[in-house]
């Protein structure tokens, strides 16, 4: 699905597929298999361009507190893949909303 949505491109569609992907791949986040959490934070990544600011707001400052998870990990996760992508989806984060 993220080769799709990154593929799709720009199209009107796309956001409600991304959107889709965005919250069905953070379902998996807390997997116990890297490799699992690793493709999360990949699938999170092809979304991101494709959803409206307002929707991530909604998500980064919901009830997940989907920054605080990545923080977490990206310190204090097992797998190294898993922490460098954190780092760079949250700081991919906080260029969108200037997060603290």
């Amino acid at each position: 699905l993220s080769v799709f949505v990154d593929y799709a491109g720009f199209h009107p569609s796309t956001c409600i597929v991304a959107k889709d992907l965005f919250e069905l791949s953070w379902s998996f986040f807390t997997a116990e298999n890297p490799e699992v959490r690793k493709s999360v934070l990949l699938s999170l990544a092809s979304c991101i361009p494709h959803l409206h600011q307002n929707y991530i707001g909604q998500v980064l400052l919901g009830n997940e507190r989907i920054p605080d998870v990545l923080s977490k990990a990206s310190n204090f996760d097992s797998n190294v893949d898993v922490r460098m992508l954190a780092s760079a989806l949250l700081g991919s984060f906080h260029e969108l909303f200037a997060l603290e």
